[in-house]
């Protein structure tokens, strides 16, 4: 989650009033540690969620139309009421800003109160402010969708999420809103984990020195490719994908069998709400960062990349506890109960 914060935390494109206050090749050392990060590194974080919300979905093994009823009842109140609530939320927040803040908006987009019926409906589909939430609207319809997968891994197998391997690795997607390529195959590859019984991490953390031995060169060579004069390789760019987030669990797993990591249950409890409020507030602090201490150089660049991630994230989980401790009833809905 702190990496999806700090992929929000959008420095290198500040636009206020339709003017790029900064924007790639300013600051070139700023430029190679945003890319290491958000360009390399942070790009796991939607696989993985939706690698381990497929695993999660089907971990009972089974799957009949009482138990399909079931989930999509309960992602009711996990998703589709949050997700609901929280775009809702974040219009108010903008149409509030720009009538008091025009100044600090980015004034590319349409103000909302001059909103059609047509305009609302999109807002809450594939139109401003859907970032971070088209993750929620992916997943809700690759759950809906559960059934195709769960059927395309009985009978195809392994096969079958290696057909939605290959699409993803070409860089395919489908030309229907919501329906995304990257969401079925890593949500199948979690379902098909769960649905044949096959613990991954064992083998994961038997060749954890391996996955990092080949990962951390394939990170560099991305790396060194996106900052030459050389086009970057696609497919090359999803193999540290998938390699990232193996050593990632890799790791992790050898954490916890070494007692050396422990789950955080506030922190755990307090991603979601994290997800959801974190934006709007990266991209402020992010105008306000580049607006009061301009002119700007690589050094503050860095330096804002580092602390606003950081204070947002400790801030949202403060501001969660509050929450859940004054008002325990309000927090469990618009975090889905969790």
């Amino acid at each position: 989650m702190v990496g999806v914060v700090i992929v929000h935390t959008t420095l290198d494109s500040v636009i206020i009033g339709g003017d790029s206050v900064t924007q790639g090749g300013m600051f070139p050392i700023f430029d190679i540690f945003n890319h290491l990060f958000d360009g390399e590194i942070v790009r796991m974080r939607v696989p993985l969620f939706f690698f381990f919300s497929g695993f999660l979905f089907f971990f009972q093994g089974a799957f009949s139309k009482q138990l399909y009823a079931d989930k999509l009842k309960r992602r009711v109140k996990t998703l589709l009421v949050p997700y609901l609530f929280w775009i809702s939320a974040l219009l108010l927040m903008i149409f509030v800003a720009q009538q008091v803040f025009p100044s600090f908006t980015s004034g590319n987009n349409f103000p909302i109160k001059e909103y059609t019926l047509i305009d609302w409906l999109k807002a809450y589909w594939h139109s401003f402010p859907m970032s971070p939430f088209w993750f929620i609207r992916d997943l809700m319809v690759v759950v809906v969708c559960s059934p195709l997968l769960y059927f395309l891994v009985r009978y195809l197998k392994i096969f079958g999420v290696l057909l939605l391997g290959v699409l993803w690795c070409m860089g395919i997607q489908t030309p229907w809103v919501g329906v995304n390529v990257t969401a079925f195959f890593f949500f199948g590859l979690g379902a098909w984990y769960a649905l044949t019984n096959q613990n991954y991490t064992p083998i994961l953390v038997n060749y954890r020195w391996y996955l990092l031995g080949l990962y951390l060169p394939l990170l560099v060579l991305n790396t060194v490719l996106w900052s030459s004069s050389f086009a970057q390789i696609a497919l090359l760019q999803r193999l540290g994908i998938l390699l990232g987030m193996a050593t990632l669990v890799a790791w992790v797993a050898r954490g916890i069998q070494t007692q050396t990591i422990h789950a955080n249950k506030t922190l755990s409890d307090a991603a979601f709400f994290l997800f959801c409020i974190h934006n709007p507030i990266t991209v402020f602090a992010s105008k306000l960062w580049v607006t009061y201490l301009s002119p700007m150089n690589d050094a503050k660049m860095i330096i804002g990349y580092v602390l606003i991630p950081t204070v947002v994230s400790i801030g949202a989980v403060y501001l969660y506890l509050f929450l859940q401790r004054k008002f325990p009833h309000f927090t469990a809905i618009i975090t889905g109960g969790r």
